[in-house]
């Protein structure tokens, strides 16, 4: 069983194998040996073929499908010399097959309402490779051509010379674009993890000169060998009948046969028998971080119930360890900016410990030997009870949460849970069963049990030490060892239990009293506004099952920033240093202890015209999330540690941000689209941040923390228990002074420039970012055509997928948009961005020119403007099932009542948009001398 929740971190899977367990067997449901019973509402079945499926009805969203296609094969399995093979043949897939031309898959996916990228994927990992289809709107039409597309990619595909030299630079784009600093800190690390073993060097992307020589013929041969019906399973969930669902299964694959001998599983190789040793990696742009390593023999133990009971007692010493990490993390001179303890099977080849540190910057060795000490401190003297129950507080809740909302789970968060299973050789249980099993489990915790878990978790090879830094660390290795080594000498006493008060935000005055109320009948929303001024929005809805969404609205966001401030802008707009300041009676950890089984979290948004305290809670919950708002709102700590923790994190993030053209452009487009204007960017410089002080945040938002406020409340609620919340909270404060609207806000790009403006990165040589852009207005300044510009770019990314991706594999996605301002009435846009080799950013500019200058001229044929405007249209009918989308709409809608009409024509508004549309808006927008051009190359490149 798996606890999926952001306290557990790293940690989901096994201890030491125990004597006599018995093994996994892959290739069958795991139910069917380990006498734990699947969840119920999944139907389960094989063919005589071997291949296996799992099916379940489920209507959220209604009428969504969602299918997979699983692989049990991936990097892991390619031979020497063959390095990215299966991911290459991931590609190749959607190359062409016996029934399906190169390039029609993805068209025939679009014609039904998939993006490419969002609904329509794959991806390949070292154990195995996962088709993924997420039809919009199912029924039979979508079961057929999802069935029918995984068929022609199980035993049909054609793996032409042609399509294998046009997909190689697609992957080699992928590569480059993937390959930075990070990335090789990370490969460094797992190959001193597994050191010695094979799955060290089988990464996925695999090794650039294979990608480059690979044959038609060699890719055929890893197919024949690894796509074969046993080592293959099907997951279907959605709004269908499951009988019909079987039957085409069985139709369909019954005739699917595996050619050959099976091939042998590759013997990855046992871990060394190692002690302590350190490893150090530096790299410009590479990130600070440390971590302790444990390495033991991988778990292949079958997940029957006494491996789940044995589990559960690791699970749990992990989480109070990291609870009391994350504490200490959040305390005012604390000694590293965060810590983790972890424990996972790693690329079917070792079961690891890991203690992940985030530590200063300016004192690494001293951070890592913090966090080690309480890492050793639980050890000596064990956790305490006060400690074991927070932490089964938290996980019980949880668990409760899961099931509480079980049966609303959207179908494609249910098909990768099955997948997960598949992959892992785990029995899928549901979240009913997972939370009877913590219930039954905790009758029986001791705390002794759990002291011992944590203890064999530091069993093993090791410490494994590695540090990863942009610049070379002092004293080099000896000083991570004399570290570790040193740590834990001197400890007297066990981690001290503080005394926490009673939760102090309960009264915030005489409920506020409702002095109107109007419903938009159509749209299912209530508007109530109280005595003190502060107006409630309200959706009602059970799209997820026990969960509301709330939203607060106040100040001016980016258009009342003071301009004397403008160095620290960021303070608002990044991290969220308001809510990690805590409020004046409680610090943010003390705030999170004192919560403990309360499933409430709050941070801050930036808007253009609004600040916004943003929560997502369950029903019983509503009470204490808009306390915690409130709480925010009236008393905030404004606590400079949480500044100056911040500046640290901001600071690497500037450092690494230069090493990739992708980065760079995220960085500096936005504020250069602006005109320079410091209130849209999203990162300072790094002289800003050494100018910015911990008072700057309170002169950015203390007296928007004291304006108007507009909430929105969306979700399994009624409208009386959102009222009776708002009244006893919010709606009980004094008077506030009445919103004003921000002015001006006729912010607008920059000058058009057919000459690209240069940017530099300070990554690969051969990494380079064109990006161009065509102004337009604000979605209100006409709403019909912001949609047909959205119809637009849909048909532009379309082109360049075909011309630059699939006929010349010169990039691997290329990226085009249509965002228009709902608060800035001239700020819009049509932009495309593409990740290319540096000497072809002019071509990407000469294909623009092209493809702009045909929309302009002609009409789009039938089929091309129905691929481009289906997912789109289906994309919104799922919107409108969702808390988060109504939150925006009924957000703004209190701002600005424009948002109503919008949130009733998004839908009907792109089923209208026309050939002759799309024609038109390109004529008065996609013209070259109205583009802005960037390109973001390597400093010192031509």
């Amino acid at each position: 069983m798996k606890i999926l929740s952001p306290l557990i971190i790293l940690a989901l899977t096994a201890l030491p194998q125990a004597a006599l367990a018995k093994a996994k067997r892959p290739g069958v449901w795991a139910q069917t040996y380990t006498d734990r019973p699947a969840d119920p509402s999944i139907r389960f079945g094989q063919l005589p073929n071997g291949l296996r499926y799992a099916i379940r009805k489920n209507a959220t969203p209604a009428s969504e499908i969602s299918l997979r296609l699983y692989i049990g094969s991936g990097s892991l399995d390619e031979p020497k010399g063959s390095e990215g093979l299966a991911h290459f043949l991931e590609h190749i897939a959607f190359r062409g097959s016996a029934n399906v031309a190169d390039g029609e898959a993805m068209r025939i996916l679009a014609r039904q309402g998939l993006a490419v990228g969002a609904d329509a994927n794959a991806g390949t990992t070292p154990e195995s490779t996962v088709f993924s289809f997420d039809f919009p709107q199912g029924g039979k039409p979508a079961i057929d051509t999802g069935l029918m597309l995984f068929r022609e990619i199980a035993g049909k595909l054609t793996i032409s010379d042609k399509s294998v030299d046009a997909e190689r630079g697609v992957i080699l784009s992928e590569e480059r674009l993937r390959d930075a600093p990070g990335f090789h800190a990370a490969k460094a690390a797992i190959g001193f993890m597994l050191q010695g073993q094979l799955g060290a060097d089988r990464l996925p992307i695999g090794h650039t000169d294979v990608i480059r020589h690979a044959t038609a013929a060699q890719l055929r041969a890893f197919y024949e060998a690894w796509y074969r019906p046993e080592n293959a399973a099907i997951v279907a969930v959605g709004d269908f009948d499951p009988d019909i669902v079987e039957t085409q299964i069985k139709a369909l694959f019954a005739d699917w046969q595996g050619k050959g001998t099976p091939p042998q599983p590759p013997v990855l190789g046992p871990p060394a028998r190692r002690g302590e040793e350190v490893r150090l990696f530096s790299e410009p742009g590479a990130p600070t971080s440390a971590q302790i390593n444990w390495v033991r023999p991988f778990d292949d133990r079958a997940d029957t119930p006494d491996r789940e009971r044995e589990d559960y007692d690791g699970q749990v010493a992990q989480v109070v360890l990291n609870q009391r990490l994350q504490d200490i993390a959040r305390r005012a001179g604390a000694p590293f900016l965060g810590a983790a303890l972890g424990q996972n099977n790693t690329l079917d080849s070792a079961n690891i410990t890991t203690l992940a540190i985030n530590p200063l910057p300016d004192a690494p060795v001293p951070s890592i030997r913090a966090a080690i000490d309480e890492q050793q401190r639980a050890l000596r003297f064990g956790i305490s009870q006060t400690e074991l129950s927070r932490a089964l507080q938290t996980i019980s809740t949880t668990m409760a949460n899961a099931a509480a909302s079980a049966n609303s789970r959207p179908s494609p968060a249910i098909a990768t849970t099955i997948v997960r299973d598949i992959a892992t050789n785990e029995v899928t249980r549901s979240p009913e069963q997972n939370q009877a099993d913590i219930q039954e489990w905790n009758r029986f915790l001791s705390l002794r049990n759990v002291n011992n878990a944590l203890k064999r978790s530091f069993s093993g090879s090791g410490p494994l030490i590695f540090f990863s830094s942009a610049q070379p660390l002092t004293g080099g290795e000896a000083a991570l060892r004399s570290a570790y080594d040193d740590a834990g000498k001197g400890l007297a006493a066990p981690a001290a239990a503080a005394d926490l008060p009673g939760w102090p935000y309960t009264n915030f005055g005489t409920p506020g009293r409702v002095v109107q109320k109007r419903e938009i009948a159509d749209l299912g929303v209530t508007v109530v506004t109280f005595a003190n001024g502060v107006v409630l929005g309200i959706k009602p809805q059970k799209m997820t099952a026990n969960e509301a969404w709330v939203n607060t609205s106040f100040g001016a966001g980016r258009l009342g920033l003071p301009p004397e401030k403008a160095q620290s802008y960021w303070m608002v707009g990044l991290p969220p240093i308001l809510i990690e300041g805590g409020t004046g009676k409680l610090a943010a950890g003390e705030m999170q202890r004192v919560l403990t089984g309360k499933s409430v979290n709050v941070g801050l948004a930036l808007g253009d015209d609004i600040f916004a305290l943003q929560g997502k809670t369950v029903t019983r919950d509503l009470l204490t999330e808009l306390q915690l708002q409130a709480a925010y709102l009236t008393d905030p700590g404004f606590r400079p540690e949480s500044v100056t923790r911040a500046q640290i994190a901001v600071g690497q993030m500037i450092a690494q941000i230069d090493s990739t053209p992708t980065g760079v452009a995220k960085r500096d487009i936005a504020l250069l689209m602006h005109n320079g204007d410091p209130r849209w960017a999203p990162l300072p410089t790094a002289a800003q941040l050494a100018q910015s002080r911990p008072q700057d945040l309170i002169a950015l938002i203390d007296t928007a923390l004291g304006s108007a406020l507009q909430v929105v409340i969306v979700g399994d609620v009624t409208v009386d228990q959102a009222i009776d919340a708002v009244a006893a909270t919010l709606g009980a404060l004094p008077p506030r002074t009445p919103r004003v609207d921000p002015q001006p806000r006729d912010i607008r790009p920059p000058a058009p420039n057919m000459v690209p403006k240069r940017l530099d990165h300070s990554g690969r040589a051969d990494q380079a970012v064109a990006f161009e852009t065509w102004p337009t207005d604000g979605y209100f300044a006409n709403p019909q055509e912001a949609l047909a510009l959205m119809v637009t770019a849909d048909v532009i990314k379309s082109r360049l997928f075909d011309q630059l991706r699939e006929a010349e594999g010169a990039t691997y996605s290329p990226e085009v948009s249509a965002p228009s301002s709902n608060v800035l009435p001239h700020f819009g846009s049509v932009e495309a961005q593409v990740e290319v080799a540096p000497e072809k950013t002019a071509a990407v500019f000469t294909l623009l020119d092209s493809i702009t200058a045909d929309l302009r001229a002609k009409p789009l044929s039938a089929d091309e403007l129905d691929r481009a405007k289906q997912p789109l249209i289906d994309k919104r009918k799922r919107d409108l099932q969702g808390n988060s989308f109504w939150t925006g709409i009924v957000s703004l809608a209190l701002r600005d009542p424009r948002a109503l009409d919008a949130a009733r024509t998004m839908v009907s508004g792109l089923e209208k948009v026309s050939a002759a549309d799309v024609q038109r808006v390109s004529a008065k927008y996609l013209l070259p001398n109205r583009a802005i051009r960037v390109v973001v190359k390597a400093k010192g490149a031509p």
